[in-house]
C-alpha cells in the first residue's frame, strides 16, 4: 500500500480484510469481518452510514495482541482505506476488546473499551486495562469540545494488590512525570505502602 496509506499499515507485514460486504447509497455495512494487521487478527462488524444529517461510523473489533500501530491501521481500514481525515465529521461509535496490548512503551494483558464520539461530546462508556504493571485502570466521563478543547468529567480507578510496580514502571517510562518519580521513590523507602491499593482520581 502507498500514496494515502498510513505509515502504520505501509510497514506491517500483512494487511488484510475479509468481510461479508453490504453496499447501499447511504450505508456501507461489514458484517463476520476478519482483519488482519501484520500478525494480530480482528474479528467484528462496523458499518459506516452517510444518509443522515451526519455521518457516522459503529464499530465492535475483538482479538488478541495488538499495538499503538495496529489500531491506527484499523482506523485506516475503517475509514475505508482513503486516510483517517475520511472520518472527520463523522459521529462514531466504538468497541474494542484484545490483549495483550502495546502502546508508548507500555504492555498490558488486556483492553476492554467502549467510546462514543458525537458532535464533539465524547463519552467514554467503558475504558478497563487490565495487568499493566500488575494493576486494573477503568476509567468513565465525558468530554465535551472533544478533541479541541475539551472540558467535563473523568472518573478514574486504579486496584493493584502492590501499585508500587505501576509507578515504578511509569516512573521509567515518563521521568518528566514528578508525581510519578514520587510515588515510586516513597514506595521504594516504605515496602507495603501501596499494597491493595485503590486509587480514585
Amino acid at each position: 500500500l502507498t500514496g494515502s496509506a498510513d505509515t502504520s499499515v505501509r510497514q506491517l507485514a500483512a494487511f488484510g480484510l475479509a468481510a461479508k460486504v453490504n453496499l447501499t447509497r447511504g450505508q456501507q455495512s461489514f458484517e463476520n469481518a476478519e482483519l488482519t494487521l501484520g500478525n494480530t487478527t480482528l474479528n467484528g462488524q462496523f458499518t459506516r452510514r452517510g444518509d443522515g444529517a451526519t455521518p457516522s461510523l459503529a464499530a465492535s473489533f475483538g482479538g488478541g495482541a495488538i499495538s499503538l500501530d495496529d489500531l491506527s491501521a484499523l482506523t485506516f481500514a475503517m475509514a475505508g482505506g482513503k486516510g483517517t481525515g475520511l472520518l472527520t465529521g463523522h459521529d462514531l461509535d466504538v468497541a474494542l476488546k484484545a490483549g495483550p496490548v502495546k502502546a508508548l512503551g507500555l504492555e498490558a494483558e488486556a483492553l476492554d473499551a467502549a467510546v462514543r464520539l458525537h458532535g464533539g461530546k465524547l463519552d467514554i462508556d467503558r475504558f478497563l486495562v487490565t495487568g499493566l504493571g500488575g494493576a486494573s485502570i477503568s476509567a468513565t466521563g465525558d468530554l465535551n469540545g472533544f478533541p479541541d478543547a475539551p472540558n467535563g468529567t473523568v472518573d478514574m480507578s486504579v486496584l493493584s494488590p502492590d501499585a508500587a510496580e505501576l509507578f515504578g514502571l511509569l516512573w521509567q517510562k515518563f521521568p518528566g512525570m514528578p508525581v510519578f518519580a514520587a510515588l515510586a521513590e516513597r514506595a521504594a523507602l516504605y515496602p507495603g505502602l501501596l499494597s491493595d491499593a485503590k486509587i480514585d482520581l
